[in-house]
C-alpha cells in the first residue's frame, strides 16, 4: 500500500490536465518506508522546473535539477526522507500507463539507486489518480493501493 500525505495529494491535484491546452507535469516522490510492513508513506514530491520539458503529451524532467532537490530533502531531514519513484499526469479520465510509461518505469527500477524494497509510479488523471509499484528484482509492474492520509506528514 502507498499512503500519501494529504498536502501532497493537493499538490498532485493542482497539476491535472484538466484543458485541451495544459501540458504534462511530473516529478520525484519522497518518503519513506515504514520497516516491516512494506508500506510507503510519500510525504513530499518535487514539482515542474523551468529545466523540465513540457507538452500536451509528453514530460522530460531535468535529472541534474531534480538529483539536486532529492539531495536536499535527504540532508534536510537527515537521512529520513528518500526517493520512492516518480509521478505524472495524463490528459485522460482514469490514466492508464503507456508502454513508454511501463519501459520507463522498468528501467529506472532496475538502474536508480533507492532505499526502499520497492518504487511507486503514480499517474495523475482528470478524475482518478492511480499507482503502480515494482520490486528491483523481479520487476514486474502491478497496480498499488493508494490511500490519502492527513496524518501522514
Amino acid at each position: 500500500m502507498v499512503e500519501v500525505a494529504e498536502a501532497v495529494n493537493q499538490q498532485l491535484l493542482r497539476f491535472r490536465q484538466t484543458t485541451t491546452c495544459s501540458a504534462e507535469a511530473g516529478g520525484v516522490l519522497l518518503g519513506r518506508e515504514l520497516i516491516g510492513s512494506g508500506h510507503l508513506v510519500v510525504d513530499a514530491l518535487t514539482v515542474p522546473t523551468r529545466a523540465d520539458r513540457r507538452s500536451r503529451f509528453f514530460f522530460w524532467r531535468d535529472k541534474e535539477t531534480t538529483q539536486e532537490k532529492i539531495d536536499a530533502a535527504w540532508r534536510e531531514s537527515l537521512g529520513a526522507r528518500n526517493y520512492l519513484g516518480e509521478w505524472h499526469t495524463h490528459p485522460e479520465a482514469h490514466p492508464t500507463p503507456s508502454s513508454a510509461d511501463r519501459s520507463t518505469w522498468t528501467k529506472i527500477a532496475k538502474r536508480a539507486v533507492y532505499e526502499s524494497s520497492r518504487l511507486v509510479f503514480v499517474i495523475v488523471g482528470i478524475e482518478s489518480t492511480r499507482a503502480w509499484g515494482t520490486l528491483k528484482v523481479p520487476c514486474e509492474l502491478a497496480e498499488l493501493a493508494m490511500v490519502v492520509d492527513d496524518d501522514a506528514e
